[in-house]
């Protein structure tokens, strides 16, 4: 049975922002998967070195070689928790996209009507945008530029605690892969996102944007 177009458009309207909803769900648990999994170490370090009075003389750069490594492990897993969180936020902004675009159909299909204030639109009523090109794929100073810039704080800091646990180097020369590392999660989104706005002019190549940003 064939339906008008813009049937489908609402439907897919619907179906895209549940779709953008649910990742949202998944980046929250992936978050607090990640806060999670920086209690693996404390634990183990309990059972090795036990409590009271041995915590209170433990020295960070000289832990357990079982404790090192686990955070080794951890730092290299937390790089690809961020990874897993900027590409689901990447899936997010096609959705949102999509959605822009079916706002931009009613308001291109809606020749307009008389009213009291003259020739009135869906446009004039649009405050969310219209357009393909929003929003960025790359989002400098937003909630997933931030999160991945705590991730990856948070994985050099430990990959530095544990490759100072288990080799004997100067902890000043340490702060060099520690430095990399930390830029390599923020390089891992910018080149991520920068990859995705290529792929998307190619499949798309005019410039769809509406006035309304």
């Amino acid at each position: 049975m064939n339906k008008d177009p813009s049937d489908f458009m609402l439907e897919e309207y619907s179906q895209t922002n549940l779709g953008f909803f649910h990742l949202q769900d998944k980046i929250n648990d992936w978050f607090k998967a990640f806060i999670a999994l920086y209690g693996i170490p404390s634990t183990v370090l309990a059972a090795v070195i036990g409590l009271g009075d041995a915590i209170d003389s433990l020295d960070l750069f000289a832990l357990p070689a079982i404790v090192a490594f686990l955070l080794a492990v951890i730092a290299l897993l937390g790089l690809f928790v961020a990874m897993m969180i900027v590409s689901m936020r990447m899936e997010m902004i096609l959705y949102k996209r999509a959605v822009n675009d079916v706002r931009r159909y009613f308001a291109e299909i809606d020749t307009g009507k008389s009213g009291i204030l003259g020739i009135l639109r869906i446009s004039d009523f649009l405050i969310l945008p219209t357009s393909d090109l929003y929003p960025p794929f790359y989002e400098p100073w937003r909630d997933t530029f931030w999160q991945v810039l705590f991730i990856g704080f948070l994985d050099s800091l430990t990959l530095y605690v544990a490759i100072a646990s288990l080799v004997s180097l100067d902890l000043v020369v340490l702060t060099i892969p520690a430095a990399l590392y930390w830029a390599l999660h923020w390089f891992g989104y910018w080149a991520t996102a920068r990859r995705r706005e290529t792929q998307w002019h190619a499949l798309h190549p005019a410039n769809l944007q509406s006035a309304n940003y």
